[in-house]
């Protein structure tokens, strides 16, 4: 019988039982949402032993060098050894808290200073760890050109336990461990011409707010049309900050979507994916960012597509919580 060992503890799999499986079936609080291989949030590598080419299948050709893999989508052959990508000591760092502020009802901007050579790029992500055991993945909202602290954007979740200790229990001066950067969902300077679509439900505006201002920082020429969405207008933020983006770049426009049945004055009716597409029937040679709720990401990625987009031009980053 194959077995997984992890963090110097071998656990012996039951037949079909995927790597993920087992590590929960024995209590361990490793970091995972969708169980289906699509938000990328149970990312583990591959010490000793080799992961199932099945759970490779979305990993970028870096990811797969490292042997990194889905740990939902492992099911294990064979023996072997997993770790968390970045718990190696050179990928830790040290975060502490320079700001704290609500700007939301039930999401925080935390911005940080980040000990070391921690280089990123807008709408990537890093992972928190609180008390060497409970991970959570949460994207950069900044832009390190503009040398600003890295921002994170943490909505809180009922019975969440990394997001309610991120509102309620740091504040300013507070000391996070942090690792990463991970993920392929941001702007490439290479292509400034190009139009964008971006589309984000709830606190996937973080990586958004990112991407945007990276691409105006570079001079980037191509229409830009943003697309937040939520049932209420109460779950919209930065709002006020996008409009006067708007204002300043002729550019960009800016539609915040609102699903429920109160739409305030200067609001959209309807969800953010539907008003995109209606507005955007053809997506040809258009880059399409899409973050936040898994089944907006996942429905919005195949329409994007069947309405002319490049797969490699179409950049996900789904927001799955976990329980």
């Amino acid at each position: 019988m194959p077995s997984v060992t992890y963090l110097g503890n071998t656990y012996q799999c039951g037949s079909s039982e995927t790597v993920l499986d087992v590590l929960l079936r024995n209590g361990l609080d490793v970091p995972y949402s969708c169980q289906e291989g699509f938000c990328h949030t149970c990312v583990m590598r591959a010490l000793k032993g080799s992961p199932s080419s099945e759970s490779q299948e979305d990993m970028t050709p870096e990811e797969k060098s490292k042997n990194d893999f889905l740990a939902c989508k492992c099911k294990v052959q064979s023996d072997i050894e997993v770790g968390i990508p970045g718990s190696e000591a050179n990928q830790n760092y040290k975060a502490k808290i320079i700001e704290k502020k609500l700007i939301g009802p039930s999401i925080v901007r935390i911005r940080c200073s980040i000990e070391g050579n921690f280089n990123y790029k807008p709408g990537q992500y890093l992972n928190i760890v609180r008390d060497g055991t409970l991970i959570r993945s949460y994207s950069i909202a900044s832009v390190p050109g503009n040398n600003e602290p890295v921002e994170l954007h943490v909505q809180k979740i009922s019975g969440g336990k990394m997001s309610t200790w991120l509102h309620t229990g740091v504040f300013a001066g507070s000391s996070l461990t942090v690792h990463g950067p991970y993920g392929t969902c941001h702007y490439d300077e290479g292509r400034g011409f190009q139009n964008m679509i971006m589309i984000a439900t709830g606190s996937g505006l973080a990586p958004i707010w990112g991407i945007l201002r990276e691409a105006l920082r570079l001079n980037h020429t191509g229409n830009i049309q943003i697309f937040h969405g939520s049932r209420s207008s109460s779950g919209l933020y930065l709002v006020e900050e996008l409009k006067d983006i708007v204002k300043n770049h002729s550019n960009v426009k800016y539609y915040p979507c609102v699903s429920g049945p109160d739409v305030p004055e200067g609001f959209i009716k309807g969800r953010a994916d539907a008003v995109a597409l209606k507005l955007n029937p053809v997506m040809k040679n258009t880059r399409v960012f899409l973050c936040g709720h898994p089944e907006m990401v996942n429905s919005m990625k195949n329409r994007a597509f069947v309405a002319g987009a490049d797969k490699k031009d179409i950049l996900v980053d789904p927001f799955v919580f976990s329980s």
